[in-house]
């Protein structure tokens, strides 16, 4: 999806990040960036993607899934790499997909999985403490944090 969402359709939540925004609809997330272009996501249909969403701890809740799975990419990037996620921001534009693709997503979906079935967090990088990324995530989220080794999903 890469036209604006519907005036009317109002966002359930909004995530004001460094590089862009990301808002939670009904359906769908929309990730919008400072030059106006965005680009938005809707629940995989297959088999394979409720596998991936009950793999990586949402059960069979793939609207969960999907909206985290949007938020984390530009979370993620903008916590370890200052910078907005490469794959957003090229699908936004009408760019050609980053080489980087398959990393983007996999360091995705380990810190879902690490996020929310309690995966070990197994990505190395010098000075990111995937603990306190996670935290944040999940405050940001709005997850009980007192309530350890559950998971609320949105929205």
């Amino acid at each position: 999806m890469a036209r604006p969402p519907p005036a009317d359709r109002v966002p359930l939540r909004v995530f004001p990040l460094k590089h862009c925004t990301v808002s939670f609809h009904d359906t769908f997330s929309w990730t919008q960036f400072p030059s106006g272009q965005g680009y938005g996501a809707v629940p995989g249909k297959d088999d394979s993607y409720r596998t991936l969403t009950r793999r990586l701890g949402y059960g069979d809740d793939i609207l969960a899934y999907c909206l985290e799975h949007d938020f984390l990419h530009s979370f993620v990037e903008q916590e370890v790499y200052d910078r907005p996620s490469p794959i957003l921001y090229s699908l936004a534009h009408g760019l050609d997909a980053p080489e980087t693709t398959a990393y983007e997503e996999a360091l995705v979906q380990l810190f879902q999985g690490f996020l929310r079935a309690g995966w070990d967090m197994t990505a190395t990088q010098p000075g990111v403490d995937w603990w306190n990324i996670r935290i944040k995530a999940r405050i940001l989220l709005g997850d009980d944090l007192s309530r350890h080794g559950s998971v609320q999903h949105l929205p």
